[in-house]
């Protein structure tokens, strides 16, 4: 059709490069999409191996604990107890590093402006949901030792070492 029209006008004219507009946007923003989809799958793995990282520290923390927990257990702490006192660790050290990681991202955010695409660097939805899915995975990372502490026997704990 452009052709047509052009050549209507002035049949003298050449015509280059015809293209639709959503093919002259996707071939002018790939590198957005690209740069885009490598900093989901970075932000996975880094989400994963801090998951792992603490999943680590909590089980060493609740190993090198497991007379403390066996004394608290013979003295009358209930499960649920222990529980809190495991989970309120991890929640102490997940608040640290989303402070850290926060305050190092709004940092390094403004930097990352060009490769944002139609996101503002300091849009508060996305630093929620960040909070939101970083304590989330945290405190699943942590659950799973907090709740192997709470299975302690005090007698077996006690005995230990």
């Amino acid at each position: 059709m452009v052709r047509d029209e052009v050549a209507a006008i002035d049949g003298n004219l050449p015509i280059y490069f015809i293209d639709t507009l959503d093919s002259w946007i996707r071939q002018n923003t790939w590198f957005v999409r690209v740069f885009g989809a490598l900093f989901m799958i970075f932000g996975a793995v880094a989400l994963f191996l801090a998951s792992v990282g603490l999943y680590g520290v909590m089980s060493f923390s609740v190993g090198q604990r497991i007379k403390e927990v066996g004394v608290r257990m013979a003295l009358g702490a209930e499960g649920h107890d222990v529980l809190k006192l495991v989970l309120r660790q991890g929640l102490i050290q997940l608040t640290v590093g989303v402070i850290l990681g926060l305050g190092l991202g709004a940092l390094l955010s403004k930097g990352l402006e060009v490769a944002l695409f139609n996101v503002q660097p300091f849009d508060p939805l996305i630093f929620g949901a960040i909070i939101v899915i970083l304590i989330g995975t945290g405190m699943i990372a942590s659950f799973v030792p907090a709740r192997r502490a709470t299975k302690v026997d005090p007698m077996i704990a006690l005995r230990y070492e």
